[in-house]
C-alpha cells in the first residue's frame, strides 16, 4: 500500500501539471476568441512583417505630408501653378489687346486716308466749277493732273492697308 500511496501523489502532481499545462494552453485560445483583432494583429506581426513595415511607411508618409514644411511646399507648388495660369491668361489678353490695337490703328489710318481723298475730290469739284465759269473746261485735264496723281496714290494706300488688315485677320484667326 505504501507503494500505492507513493504512486498516487505522483499521479496527482502529474495531473496537476497536466491541468496546469492544459489551463495555460486554454488561456491563449480563450483570449484569441474574446479579442480576435489582437490575435489577428499578433498573427500578422509574426507572419507578415513586411506589411507592418508598409504601414509604418504609410504612417511616416502621412506624418510627413501633414508637417508644416510639406504643407508649405504644397501651397508653394499650388501658388506657382496659379501664378503660371494667371501669367498665361495675361499673355493671352495682352496678345489680344495688341492685335486689336493694331487692327484699330490700321482702320483709323484708312479712315484718315479716305478723309484726305474726300478733300481732294472737293477741291477738284471747286476747280471744275471755276473752269466752267471761266469757259476754260477744255484745259481741265492739265489742271487736274496733280490731283489725279494724288487720288491714285491715296487709293493705293487704302488698298494696301485693307490687304494688311485681311492678312492680319487671317493670321490671327488661325
Amino acid at each position: 500500500m505504501a507503494e500505492s500511496k507513493k504512486s498516487a501523489p505522483k499521479s496527482k502532481t502529474t495531473t496537476k501539471r497536466t491541468a496546469a499545462t492544459q489551463t495555460k494552453k486554454v488561456e491563449p485560445k480563450a483570449k484569441a476568441k474574446t479579442d480576435g483583432s489582437q490575435a489577428q494583429t499578433a498573427k500578422n506581426q509574426t507572419t507578415n512583417g513586411s506589411s507592418n513595415i508598409g504601414r509604418e511607411h504609410q504612417d511616416n508618409k502621412a506624418a510627413k505630408e501633414s508637417s508644416p514644411e510639406n504643407i508649405g511646399d504644397k501651397l508653394s507648388g499650388m501658388a506657382q501653378k496659379v501664378f503660371e495660369a494667371i501669367k498665361f491668361g495675361a499673355e493671352k489678353v495682352s496678345d489680344y489687346a495688341s492685335e486689336t490695337s493694331h487692327l484699330t490703328k490700321l482702320k483709323i489710318e484708312i479712315s484718315n486716308i479716305k478723309a484726305e481723298r474726300k478733300k481732294v475730290f472737293a477741291q477738284m469739284g471747286d476747280k471744275i466749277w471755276q473752269l466752267h465759269k471761266t469757259k476754260k473746261l477744255d484745259k481741265a485735264e492739265e489742271s487736274f493732273k496733280t490731283d489725279f496723281n494724288k487720288i491714285e496714290n491715296l487709293e493705293t494706300q487704302i488698298t494696301a492697308k485693307e490687304k494688311e488688315i485681311d492678312s492680319f485677320t487671317k493670321i490671327s484667326s488661325n
